[in-house]
């Protein structure tokens, strides 16, 4: 099965773009990951691209997708962001959100820290959306923190030509709803022309309050 894929990221209308966005495949096997750092806290841009580029690198050691080796990934990937910040005082205190789709030969497993999301489309409708790490208005997992835990991983599912996934930052999905997802995504033929039918209505937004936002789509085939 071949996919491809399309990413944007974009700054809004703030002073720096603190989310970031990679990938990795190699024959039967792939990972997709966004990341925001966490506003509010230091080097935001730092701790979303070395969370990103650390967990694929750590994936590419190792590319399987059972519970115990993504758990490894991400708490060798918290772990590393951890020692960083210890030994460079304007990086103390960094945090991230992140959110990954790991694939291998047909099947597909979601992990996610914090509210960055990951959908899965079958027939152009949701099938499968990650549930957001948010109680009272303020995120209860992130990258970087001193909490020992495992990530959120998804059930293992199996994808099909014609299915798609969607990986994005808040920045992105709170001024796109899933009608909005869906109609898109039926009207286009490519990832990259499904994005750009996104961002027509996401543009609406005011652009005084525009966060960053960051989008990979991708098409199964």
């Amino acid at each position: 099965m071949r996919i491809e894929t399309y990413t944007c990221s974009e700054i809004g209308a703030r002073e720096t773009n603190e989310d970031y966005a990679a990938s990795r495949q190699t024959f039967g096997r792939a990972l997709f990951v966004v990341a925001d750092g966490v506003g509010g806290s230091p080097a935001g841009d730092v701790a979303s691209r070395g969370a990103v580029e650390t967990l694929l690198a750590t994936w590419k050691r190792s590319p399987q997708i059972t519970v115990d080796a993504i758990a490894t990934i991400f708490e060798s990937t918290n772990e590393t962001m951890r020692e960083h910040s210890l030994h460079r005082k304007e990086l103390c205190g960094m945090r991230t959100t992140v959110a990954a789709l790991f694939y291998r030969f047909g099947v597909v497993v979601t992990a996610h820290v914090g509210d960055s999301r990951v959908y899965l489309f079958r027939k152009n409708h949701l099938r499968f959306c990650t549930q957001d790490h948010v109680a009272h208005g303020r995120l209860t997992r992130v990258f970087g923190s001193n909490d020992v835990y495992l990530p959120e991983l998804s059930a293992r599912m199996c994808v099909k030509k014609g299915d798609a996934f969607l990986l994005c930052t808040d920045g992105f999905w709170t001024n796109v709803t899933c009608e909005e997802i869906e109609r898109a995504l039926s009207e286009s033929r490519t990832p990259q022309e499904w994005v750009e039918r996104m961002l027509a209505v996401h543009g609406s937004v005011p652009t005084e309050h525009q966060d960053n936002y960051t989008v990979t789509a991708g098409f199964f085939k």
